[in-house]
């Protein structure tokens, strides 16, 4: 119980401050979130990089032309696939 109510006071925290994508934010919600939700998570960082198959390779698609992606903002995802099984 006491858990949820840190969560809580933290999350209105954050909309108090007006967001939650200051690095400081990020920081104190980090071990909070998954925790409270049971699942393992990765922090995947703001940055650009190659989306797509190179042009040689083979089983490539028409539609997978490699393209340069950027990431604005770092963001957290699961580690691990969910499904309904």
């Amino acid at each position: 119980m006491k858990k949820k109510l840190n969560l809580i006071a933290v999350l209105l925290l954050c909309i108090y401050m007006g967001g939650c994508r200051n690095p400081w934010m990020e920081k104190l919600l980090e071990p909070l979130i998954p925790k409270s939700i049971g699942i393992k998570m990765v922090t995947i960082r703001a940055g650009t990089f190659l989306m797509g198959s190179p042009a040689g390779e083979t089983g490539r698609q028409a539609d997978e032309t490699q393209h340069s992606v950027t990431l604005t903002s770092s963001f957290r995802l699961g580690k691990y696939q969910v499904t309904q099984g």
